[in-house]
């Protein structure tokens, strides 16, 4: 029977989907902003090389964009929230 191995051990986060290391970026991206809305100590190190290689190639890194998206999300967190 083969070892199971948690997410916390997976060193190249192949058991991690990419949107959960995205949003892990992203968290850690925004401590590093002017007044961050939140600080995520761990985020950015457990996102992993390939969301941050991602991010910078997209060029969605930059502050208009975390801007953007926590616009985005807000709007449906509550959108959600009130149709459901």
């Amino acid at each position: 029977m083969a070892a199971i191995i948690c997410s916390h051990q997976d060193i190249e986060r192949k058991n991690v989907s990419f949107t959960a290391q995205i949003v892990a970026m992203v968290r850690g991206l925004e401590k590093e902003q002017e007044n961050p809305l939140f600080v995520d100590p761990y985020a950015k190190e457990l996102a992993g090389t390939r969301a941050q290689l991602w991010l910078e190639e997209k060029k969605l890194n930059s502050p208009e964009y975390l801007e953007y998206l926590y616009f985005f999300l807000f709007h449906a967190e509550l959108w959600l929230l009130i149709n459901l």
